[in-house]
């Protein structure tokens, strides 16, 4: 039976209302240069001249010089190839994942050959980008003579063997691990504390379409998709300017979704674009698909000192 009393209490009584995070628009340096200028000079006194103990010169040294902070990050990519492939194995789940390829070969570098292996995802790749730009190049380009000045073998490589347009060099397990689950593929090779990733994407994605939605007659007859370069690019081809920024970050901890921030560098404002950008990556959600979650993210909420019924 339904509590009539607790219900009339929950009309009557008051509640405070959730804190919510507010909206802070902070001034540009541009801003407060003008503002400066248009507030009256005054005369500037000659400073008074202090006694300086040795604890004020010992502080004034020490701010002078520049503190190094900086450390060097530690690879954690093995240089033994075993102990690489245990790892990846042990992250993709292998054998129970199916469509989890792992293709083990031999680049021959100076007469020498040196095993290496590389692992990508099945469905999410093009097999004609990585057999013609990725392995074939690194089974047979790497036997012929080349001239090179190269001081390593990572740069040998990465300089004069692969072709491909998209390589990075990565120095961590888990970069290699968010390139694979996003299309990608990675290069271990023995003796080399670091991995190569290349972008060779190639699922299927559904073709640009009239909007249904917002339909036009006298216009373009494009409207955006589910593949987020496709939508760039037609942002793009209409806007044809160098300022404008596609600034990419990820959204959400486990789907980790690919998202853009588009904005004219001389028209945005810096704070704005700085308060998105914080807000997005200030998430913690899981997943984030819908463009309602991130509405939600960028919704400004007003916060009120009476109840609202």
């Amino acid at each position: 039976m339904i509590d009539i009393k607790k219900i009339f209490l929950n009309l009557i009584s008051f509640r405070e209302p959730t804190k919510t995070e507010p909206f802070i628009l902070k001034e540009t340096q541009r801003e407060v240069e003008l503002n400066e200028e248009e507030k009256p000079q005054k005369k500037e006194e000659p400073p008074k001249k202090k006694s300086e103990g040795v604890l004020t010169k010992l502080a004034s040294s020490k701010s002078d010089k520049p503190e190094e902070k900086e450390k060097d990050k530690k690879s954690d990519i093995s240089g033994k190839l075993s102990e690489n492939l245990k790892f990846i194995k042990n992250k993709f789940s292998v054998p129970n994942n199916g469509d989890i390829v792992i293709r083990e070969f031999d680049i021959i570098v100076k007469e020498k050959a040196i095993p290496a292996f590389m692992v990508f995802i099945d469905g999410m790749v093009d097999r004609k980008v990585v057999n013609s730009d990725i392995l074939q190049p690194l089974m047979m380009l790497s036997s012929l003579d080349i001239k090179s000045q190269a001081k390593d073998i990572a740069e040998y490589i990465k300089g004069n063997i692969l072709p491909h347009n998209q390589i990075k060099e990565v120095s961590e397990h888990q970069d290699v691990v968010d390139d694979v689950n996003f299309g990608g593929c990675g290069i271990y090779i023995e003796g080399l504390s670091v991995a190569f990733t290349a972008d060779v994407k190639g699922w299927q994605a559904r073709g640009v379409e009239r909007p249904n939605t917002e339909l036009v007659i006298r216009g373009p007859q494009e409207g955006f998709n589910e593949s987020l370069r496709g939508n760039t690019s037609l942002v793009r081809k209409r806007l044809k300017d160098e300022n404008l920024i596609v600034e990419n970050i990820q959204i959400g901890r486990r789907s980790k979704t690919p998202c853009s921030i588009l904005y004219i560098k001389d028209i945005a404002n810096d704070s704005l674009v700085k308060e998105v950008r914080r807000r997005l990556k200030k998430s913690k959600w899981t997943i984030s698909w819908t463009l309602e979650s991130l509405n939600s993210l960028l919704r400004i909420t007003h916060s009120y000192q009476h109840p609202r019924y």
